[in-house]
């Protein structure tokens, strides 16, 4: 989750996860004043400390109409940024054991809540209320939707592919220029147009061999 990324004005969970600025974008969708930018979501105190700090870790949002709670993570086997999804209940119960005061009863006594709830009900919570989106296409969400997309993960820059390309050309397409030109367009029309939906399969027919697997890595 490391650096932040920004696409014209897309935010993506890659550029929150690292802030402290707790629910600048997402609280005017809610009728709430937005902290200026660069500020922490809250001012002081043990309630702005829960809210900055659990809006680094989690966010509130509409998945296909109920209310899901996401936790960006990273899964080092598939090496590939993942999304832990809990709900409401299941925040409360990982922080059942954590509660700060947020007030004083009228007898002076503390008035304790748990972290979760007080997360959970402040109007600064980090939110995407109005849904979930993957689309490399857009420059600017409407307010309060959420794009994953964060762009490819790989900065394109001249380098050698001289013995991949060989490998394809010799190896998975027998030296036959129709197939080159097809699979060479066929790959290279999934990194032209990442928002379009693919229109055919490559299958690959043969015995067990590395070669297959060597393409399909890269």
């Amino acid at each position: 989750m490391g650096r932040e990324r920004r696409h014209g004005q897309v935010e993506t969970y890659g550029n929150w996860y690292e802030g402290s600025n707790g629910a600048d974008h997402d609280a005017n969708q809610s009728g709430h004043k937005s902290a200026p930018n660069g500020a922490s979501a809250t001012n002081h105190g043990p309630v702005a400390e829960v809210v900055d700090r659990f809006n680094k870790l989690y966010l509130m949002v509409n998945e296909a109409g109920k209310a899901v709670i996401l936790q960006p993570g990273y899964d080092p086997v598939l090496r590939r940024r993942r999304f832990d999804r809990m709900t409401p209940s299941d925040l409360r119960t990982l922080y059942m054991n954590e509660r700060i005061q947020v007030g004083i009863d009228h007898n002076g006594k503390p008035v304790m809540k748990s972290a979760a709830d007080v997360w959970l009900q402040h109007p600064k919570r980090r939110q995407y209320i109005h849904g979930v989106i993957f689309d490399p296409t857009s420059s600017n969400p409407p307010s309060g939707v959420l794009n994953l997309w964060e762009g490819f993960a790989v900065k394109p820059e001249p380098g050698d592919w001289s013995l991949m390309r060989a490998h394809i050309e010799t190896i998975i397409c027998a030296g036959d220029s129709v197939r080159i030109a097809y699979l060479t367009g066929w790959m290279a029309r999934m990194l032209q147009h990442p928002a379009e939906q693919g229109e055919v399969a490559v299958v690959l027919k043969g015995g067990e061999a590395p070669a297959k697997a060597r393409w399909r890595r890269r």
